[in-house]
């Protein structure tokens, strides 16, 4: 799910996965996570700051290639696995930010299903995000010459109530050295906007 492609060649058994990234933490979390069970090359990409990790590993990592557009019901049906699931999914997707002083989570995939089961999952955890929208129509090309394959699906949390409570939940689970610095980021902004309200 999320940013990492998947492979495997007609005639061969090595699995292959592979992702393009300017960020460098990006590319770290990939090789953290995959370095112990097979080969990685990381290599210059599109542009002098992207690079793009290549891992090649066993066919125990076949269950990796079906890629669809839902959540499995032994994810959904368990919390600890849900978490999980959810944080790999911030991982690639999520973003932490503050806009005009105020801190507030975002979650943005072509994943229709799948940003509507977050939606509804995190509700059992009394985390009420925005219904999910369009934010992008497919066909829209951004500032940076990109063009959105599809409807790309947001749901956002900016209640300071909500935010604080997402990010208890996730917070221990998080590996992504950007997004956990944004997190923290967010969560102090919360506290300081409390502070001021009391």
């Amino acid at each position: 799910m999320g940013d990492l492609h998947v492979r495997k060649n007609k005639y061969g058994e090595t699995i292959f996965i592979s992702c393009k990234s300017t960020k460098s933490e990006q590319i770290e979390l990939i090789n953290s996570l995959f370095y112990r069970y097979g080969h990685i090359i990381i290599s210059k990409a599109y542009s002098d700051e992207a690079r793009q990790i290549t891992c090649s590993l066993n066919r125990s990592f076949s269950f990796l290639i079906k890629k669809e557009d839902h959540i499995e019901d032994w994810i959904l049906n368990n919390n600890e696995n849900f978490i999980s699931f959810l944080v790999g999914y911030i991982d690639a997707e999520g973003h932490f930010g503050v806009d005009r002083k105020f801190g507030e989570f975002a979650l943005s995939s072509y994943d229709k299903n799948i940003i509507n089961s977050i939606h509804t999952k995190l509700k059992a955890f009394n985390i009420r995000t925005d219904v999910p929208f369009i934010s992008k129509k497919e066909g829209y090309t951004d500032k940076r010459g990109v063009r959105h394959k599809k409807d790309l699906w947001t749901t956002k949390i900016r209640r300071k109530e909500e935010l604080f409570g997402f990010i208890n939940l996730i917070q221990h689970h998080i590996r992504h050295q950007k997004r956990y610095k944004d997190m923290l980021n967010v969560r102090n902004n919360i506290l300081v906007r409390g502070l001021k309200l009391n």
